[in-house]
């Protein structure tokens, strides 16, 4: 089948005329209908999608909950929307938001002749396969793509909203979908693959999403000419894999699926076993979080032994390497996108500048006080650095500042900003924590910069501590702006200078007062 654009969707005249027509067809839920509107804006921000996933106390929940899933293993634990929204990025959030959104009206149907039931559990089964198929390759679209397999066979919905005795008068089996496909583009003109990606451009989705819908039934010559081949690629095969993990030992398709997946998407043999390891794990997590049984779709023993045999049989080290041009078409695309990183970042230390720092700062303030988020703002100052520039020569300062800079960014976690705010002054801001976090974090930078040798010229061995300033938004303190924010954090800093250096101070509510600054301090050890 010719691969057929987004914007350019064949059906016949009558079939559309039906579907346009029928009352009834599938449409996202409201929460849903937000959603996609916010992935086609540009100037989205975390409050506006924290707004929106907000209006759904159950949809927040499962954020949350895949937040903190193996999927997404972190070393402590997500505590909060913003947090998560932060973890997984606006564009993921969305992706998965809108998938739960979705999947809960695909599976709340009834019909005589069509098995909603068993259509469910494949969709979610192939939604987690295309995920888990995208890891094995590196493709960086691990949300994109389980959405694009959850909604691959939405066609059948709507065919059976447009005529409900449609599926049970032609009399196919419905988990064949290569006959069932041609079965109903005899009968329609189209089959379901179409008629999904005419649903999808109807609801406004993206081209990606549209193109890997309609040619998710063609996995022989899916997405040749695309520039998402590797997407599709991924979707067109997790159909064919889970039916014959769902037939099991007694499936003659397994060999062909195995030696696709090998050819199309240039998974070696031991990634194929460990892949295949995990999916088992994935369909366990995908269960728990659509409360759906999915023990039909399990790669037995048995079967990962014939798929081996079958990847070594056809001498698959020799096979096409199919998505290397999408590799090379997508850095491309993110040129543009490193030029602009280029521009945010200092020179020296490889940190964010303080153009940025001042943005990203404002930005942050407004949103924690918009919905009562902490945040906290560190001052960062190596201790007697002047001296080190004097004795050794500003090359060797320099070789100071980028390594101090690489043990900040080490000792803070991802969703934390580090920025040079000028000079030997640092700053980090994390967002969504507070008062304890800011200490932990702050107490391992301190001991970092303490225990750290600076090899500078001349293979000297040095070593330049750390004072850290500390000021917290959360209930108790409040700022006004976020210079008094900067100018509290200074002053606690001042502090750690005055009180012997190589330690941290909080800032603890009065600036004139040496008292509640000294509370705040944690000396060195």
């Amino acid at each position: 089948m010719a691969e057929e654009s987004a914007s350019n969707i064949s059906i016949d005249d009558s079939l559309l005329a039906r579907l346009e027509n029928c009352t009834n067809l599938p449409s996202p839920p409201t929460v849903a209908i937000r959603i996609i509107e916010l992935s086609n804006d540009l100037n989205v921000d975390i409050g506006k999608v924290a707004d929106v996933i907000s209006m759904d106390p159950a949809l927040s929940a499962k954020i949350l909950r895949i937040a903190n899933s193996p999927i997404y293993a972190l070393r402590r634990k997500t505590e909060n929307l913003h947090q998560a929204i932060t973890l997984l990025g606006l564009n993921g959030t969305l992706t998965l938001a809108l998938s739960f959104s979705l999947a809960a009206s695909m599976n709340n149907n009834a019909s005589q002749g069509f098995d909603y039931n068993h259509f469910w559990r494949r969709s979610l089964a192939s939604a987690t396969c295309s995920r888990r198929l995208g890891i094995a390759i590196n493709l960086r679209k691990g949300e994109e793509l389980f959405l694009a397999g959850l909604l691959q066979d939405i066609g059948m919905l709507v065919i059976d909203k447009m005529d409900p005795e449609f599926y049970q008068q032609l009399s196919i089996n419905q988990s064949n979908h290569e006959i069932l496909a041609a079965g109903e583009a005899d009968s329609l003109g189209a089959d379901h693959a179409v008629i999904g990606g005419w649903i999808m451009k109807k609801w406004g989705m993206p081209d990606y999403l549209i193109d890997s819908i309609m040619q998710s039934h063609d996995r022989e010559a899916a997405a040749e000419d695309s520039k998402h081949q590797s997407f599709i690629n991924c979707i067109s095969l997790s159909g064919p894999l889970v039916d014959a993990m769902h037939e099991q030992d007694e499936s003659d398709e397994l060999d062909a699926v195995v030696t696709q997946i090998k050819t199309r998407l240039d998974v070696s043999d031991e990634n194929f076993s460990s892949m295949m390891e995990s999916l088992d794990m994935d369909f366990r997590e995908a269960e728990d979080l659509f409360d759906t049984d999915l023990s039909d779709y399990s790669f037995s023993d048995t079967l990962l032994d014939r798929a081996k045999e079958a990847l070594i049989i056809k001498n698959l080290e020799t096979m096409q390497k199919a998505d290397k041009l999408q590799e090379t078409a997508e850095r491309l695309e993110s040129k543009t996108q490193v030029l602009e990183e280029k521009t945010r970042r200092d020179g020296l230390t490889g940190l964010y500048n303080r153009a940025y720092l001042d943005d990203r700062l404002e930005k942050e303030f407004t949103m924690a006080n918009e919905r009562g988020w902490p945040m906290v703002v560190m001052f960062v100052d190596l201790d007697h650095f002047k001296h080190v520039n004097d004795t050794y020569g500003h090359q060797a300062g320099d070789q100071v500042l980028q390594s101090t800079a690489r043990a900040l960014v080490d000792g803070t976690r991802d969703e934390d900003i580090v920025a040079r705010y000028g000079g030997e002054e640092f700053i980090v801001i994390a967002p969504g924590q507070g008062d304890e976090t800011a200490r932990i974090i702050a107490d391992r930078l301190v001991n970092m910069c303490r225990n750290m040798t600076h090899m500078v010229t001349g293979n000297q061995e040095i070593v330049v501590t750390a004072s850290i300033g500390i000021a917290v938004l959360d209930d108790e303190r409040q700022f006004m702006s976020v210079t008094e924010m900067i100018e509290a954090a200074d002053k606690a800093l001042y502090a750690a200078k005055e009180y012997g250096r190589n330690r941290f101070v909080v800032y603890t509510g009065q600036l004139d007062n040496e008292a509640m600054l000294v509370t705040g301090t944690s000396p060195a050890a």
